[in-house]
């Protein structure tokens, strides 16, 4: 898939990885991309047409920092078109076609998982639009998400 190609994962999600390795206090020796796919055994219609049978319906990857010779931090992202899919592939718990979900193993393990229903379209500019005013208060210079002062929603709704 293009996307895992050329590097456009290392280069976007690296920082993710490198945010939970600081938070964790541990060094990361190297990252791994590990990547696989499933194939559509039929026809599926979709959102946005329809994938045919033999053509991609799933992708996915794993994102890893390898601490100790260990994959220690992952980040996985599924894409998949349809419900029918292979179960070794993670989906939504809820009965809905986005979710992100955090699951953290270890003592204790937990797990976390946000699920988007209905106009859920909204959602994926909110964050940035709330982050304006605390942006705007930062001092001048590069900043990641631990650098600017926590934001939160103003509860408003945009119709």
């Amino acid at each position: 898939p293009i996307f895992v190609a050329g590097g456009f994962i290392e280069k976007y999600w690296s920082p993710t990885l490198y945010q939970i390795a600081e938070v964790l206090g541990v060094e990361i020796e190297e990252t791994r991309l590990v990547w696989d796919r499933e194939f559509a055994k039929e026809d599926l219609e979709c959102g946005f047409g329809i994938v045919k049978a033999g053509t991609c319906c799933v992708v996915n990857f794993e994102f890893q920092a390898i601490v100790n010779g260990k994959p220690v931090i992952i980040v996985e992202h599924v894409d998949c078109v349809g419900r029918d899919i292979d179960p070794r592939w993670n989906k939504p718990h809820a009965p809905v076609d986005m979710a992100y979900r955090i699951a953290v193993t270890g003592k204790p393990s937990f797990e976390l998982e946000l699920s988007y229903g209905k106009h859920s379209e909204f959602l994926s500019g909110a964050p940035v639009m709330n982050a304006i005013p605390a942006v705007c208060r930062a001092s001048p210079g590069l900043k990641g998400p631990l650098d600017i002062d926590r934001y939160w929603t103003s509860g408003r709704v945009i119709t």
